[in-house]
């Protein structure tokens, strides 16, 4: 049976939404929100609810967040073989600050320990992958750790370049990959031009696709989803929800297009799937909904329309 394997983050997240319009320069009554969070820990969380087998790679600090982390995961059924404990070293921690809709005002991230990882940590993951597994990695490494490792995986490698600061990183790379999810901004710093109209997506959609990218993904928020696989270009959208945290859309929706993948399912039926997570966790005041399973999406799938266009 193939299997995921992320390699990047796991965080300490602290994300607070105020009650009603931030003041900036002030205090702002709000609601804060502890959580486990990093990019490739959500991905290896929303797979592993659709039961799929998934192994993560990952530093933890030594201090008490860390253990706190550590074993949290092992009671998800993470699989942390190949992840260890940094010496001397903070846990990875996230401070994510949402305005009164829900959407992202201001993120800090501090990866530093993430720069602990060395070559030779990734000689036994390595030799473990097959063709058939998938394997995701993120821009919380540096971009020669990330060239080093796109050479040496035969697994199917996937990406989310996570922020607008670091996805330079993900520029040399792109000719290694076989899924591709940034956001219209992470798109934009890639392509090197403006993501304001439909038109120009698709454009872009085809710019990754002439890098070598098999399955790009753009999420255009609102907007919806806009594909590409093959030469087929699609776009899924559906109606408006209310939005409590948009933090963990992106990973909800790609840990679960992951885990249909692992299942034999059509791309178009596994980004419908992602689609369905996306909008359940959006709705929710968690970066990872707790209730998330495959009975929970199928009876999402009974009563949410997805419109899907050819473009």
């Amino acid at each position: 049976m193939a299997k995921l394997y992320c390699i990047g983050g796991t965080t300490i997240d602290l994300v607070g939404r105020p009650y009603q319009k931030l003041n900036l320069y002030d205090s702002n009554p709000g609601q804060v929100k502890l959580s486990l969070g990093g990019v490739a820990r959500n991905i290896a969380e929303n797979a592993v609810k659709m039961n799929t087998e998934v192994y993560l790679m990952s530093l933890f600090g030594k201090d008490a967040l860390g253990q706190f982390a550590y074993q949290q995961c092992e009671k998800l059924r993470l699989d942390l073989r190949y992840s260890r404990f940094a010496e001397a070293s903070d846990t990875a921690s996230y401070l994510a600050v949402l305005d009164d809709h829900g959407e992202m005002f201001l993120g800090l991230a501090d990866m530093e320990i993430l720069g602990q990882f060395k070559e030779s940590d990734f000689e036994s993951i390595i030799l473990d992958m097959k063709e058939d597994d998938y394997c995701s990695i993120d821009t919380n490494l540096s971009e020669l750790l990330l060239e080093r490792l796109c050479t040496s995986i035969p697994a199917k490698i996937v990406m989310d370049p996570i922020s607008s600061k670091k996805t330079h990183r993900a520029k040399g790379i792109l000719k290694y990959l076989d899924v591709f999810k940034p956001n219209k901004m992470e798109a934009e710093i890639l392509c090197g031009f403006t993501l304001d109209t439909e038109a120009q997506i698709l454009k872009a959609l085809t710019y990754f696709n002439q890098q070598g990218i098999k399955e790009v993904f753009i999420s255009a928020g609102e907007t919806g989803i806009f594909a590409q696989v093959g030469d087929e270009k699609y776009h899924f959208s559906h109606a408006l929800v209310p939005v409590i945290n948009t933090t963990g859309a992106g990973d909800a929706f790609l840990g679960v297009y992951l885990s249909q993948r692992l299942q034999d399912k059509s791309w178009i039926d596994a980004c419908r799937m992602g689609i369905y997570a996306s909008y359940l966790t959006i709705q929710d005041k968690e970066t990872v909904l707790e209730s998330l399973s495959p009975q929970m999406l199928e009876l999402c799938a009974q009563s949410i329309e997805i419109k899907i266009e050819r473009k």
